[in-house]
């Protein structure tokens, strides 16, 4: 089992728990994280690749982003054999915040199509239907108060089939 080298306060977001992994690794004696740099290209997730081969093991870069940073890896593992090893933590911490990510996301989206669903339902209550007893308050001042309230129903069933009503515009009164 190696041993992991925190000498930096500073580290990539998600690296020092995938190198802690590696270093229960019996073939891996010491895993150093180095400098911290900025780069051209970017990098969405944190992959680590074996760059170089050094003295006693391996040089790597850990990439997040516009930043990259170095680690040595001390072993005697071939370099083909540290990559199988590399990879296999890759995919994982990969696999784990892909699945982070679609939580969140389909979280917010279910919490937006809920809140348009109770808007469209609250705006549709109120928007749209005349209750009888409405129908039958607002004909009470009318002259002919049979045939308003048949006029309104009739308005209200036509609305409803999605055929289109006149709707009359008085005007307001000061």
């Amino acid at each position: 089992m190696g041993r992991l080298v925190l000498n930096h306060s500073s580290n990539l977001e998600g690296l020092i728990p995938i190198l802690q992994k590696l270093a229960v690794n019996t073939n891996i004696k010491t895993i150093t994280p180095a400098a911290i740099s900025r780069v051209r290209g970017r990098s969405s997730k944190l992959i680590i690749r074996l760059s170089v081969k050094t003295i006693n093991g391996y040089k790597a870069i850990a990439r997040k982003g516009k930043t990259a940073q170095e680690v040595f890896i001390s072993t005697e593992l071939s370099k083909d054999e540290l990559k199988k090893i590399i990879d296999i933590y890759n995919k994982k911490w990969l696999r784990d915040r892909e699945f982070e990510f679609f939580g969140r996301k389909q979280m917010k989206l279910a919490l937006n199509l809920l809140s348009f669903l109770i808007a469209l339902l609250l705006f549709d209550i109120k928007l749209f239907s005349l209750t009888d007893n409405q129908i039958k308050k607002i004909c009470q001042k009318e002259i002919r108060e049979l045939t308003c309230i048949k006029n309104y129903f009739e308005k209200r069933s036509n609305l409803q089939k999605g055929n289109k009503i006149e709707i009359p515009v008085i005007p307001y009164k000061k």
